[in-house]
C-alpha cells in the first residue's frame, strides 16, 4: 500500500512497508487497477476514511500466460468495498492488436543477435519496416524457439534431478557430463529468469 491509496486516518509506512515485504517474499506483483482509486469507504463521525485495501496479485508465470489481463475496481453497491473485476481478455477497447513488449532475456540466447540481423536485412531500408519484421521474427523466435522461461526452467530442474538420483547409485562419467550440461543450461536460464524479474518490475 502506498500514501496515494490512501485518504483521511494515519498512514502507517511501517505496515505498508511490511505488506510489500510479503508480495516480494511470495514473488508476487501487484496488478494494479483501473476504474475507482480506493476500494474502501468508511465515514466515521463526519470524516470519509477512503484506502484502497482490496487488489489483485499474480507471479510473472501467470502473467505471462495472460499479459492482456487487468483488474477493474467496480462501483460499490451491498458493501463499503468495492467489487473487484478481473478481465484477461485484454484492453477495453479490445483491440485486436496487442503491443510488442521486448524481452530483455531475449538477448541472452546466442540465436537471438542472427533472427534480429537477419530480418533486419530480409527487410526494405527504412526504419518503420525494419522494426516491422524484426518484431514479427522476434514473437515467432520466442513462440517457438525461447519458450517460457518458468516452464523450461522446471523441466531442466526435473532433468537434474532424476541425473542426480541416477548418480547416487552409482558413478557414471556420461551422467556427470549430462549432469554438468544440464546445470549450465540452467544457470543461463536462471538468468533469463532474473531479467524477467527485472524488467517486469520495472513496468
Amino acid at each position: 500500500m502506498l500514501s496515494t491509496e490512501y485518504r483521511g486516518g494515519r498512514f502507517s509506512m511501517a505496515r505498508a512497508s511490511q505488506f510489500l515485504e510479503v508480495l516480494n517474499d511470495c514473488n508476487l506483483l501487484d496488478m494494479e487497477a483501473k476504474g475507482l482509486r480506493f476500494t474502501w469507504y468508511r465515514n466515521q463521525r463526519g470524516v470519509v476514511l477512503a484506502k484502497r485495501l482490496d487488489r489483485v496479485v499474480c507471479n510473472v508465470a501467470w502473467q505471462a500466460m495472460f499479459p492482456e489481463a487487468y483488474v477493474e475496481n467496480l462501483c460499490r453497491v451491498y458493501s463499503d468495498h468495492c467489487p473487484l473485476l478481473l478481465r484477461r481478455d485484454g484492453s477495453r477497447d479490445k483491440s485486436p492488436d496487442r503491443p510488442f513488449r521486448f524481452q530483455a532475456a531475449w538477448a541472452t540466447h546466442k540465436d537471438f543477435e542472427r533472427i534480429v540481423r537477419e530480418a533486419w536485412c530480409r527487410s526494405t531500408p527504412t526504419l518503420v519496416n525494419g522494426l516491422q519484421v524484426v518484431r514479427v521474427d522476434a514473437i515467432k523466435f520466442n513462440k517457438e524457439v525461447f519458450g517460457n522461461i518458468l516452464t523450461r526452467k522446471k523441466a531442466l530442474q526435473r532433468r537434474l534431478k532424476g541425473v542426480q538420483l541416477q548418480l547416487e547409485r552409482g558413478d557414471s562419467e556420461s551422467l556427470s557430463r549430462l549432469e554438468k550440461a544440464i546445470q549450465m543450461e540452467l544457470d543461463e536460464t536462471c538468468l533469463q529468469e532474473e531479467y524477467l524479474w527485472f524488467q517486469k518490475s520495472r513496468e
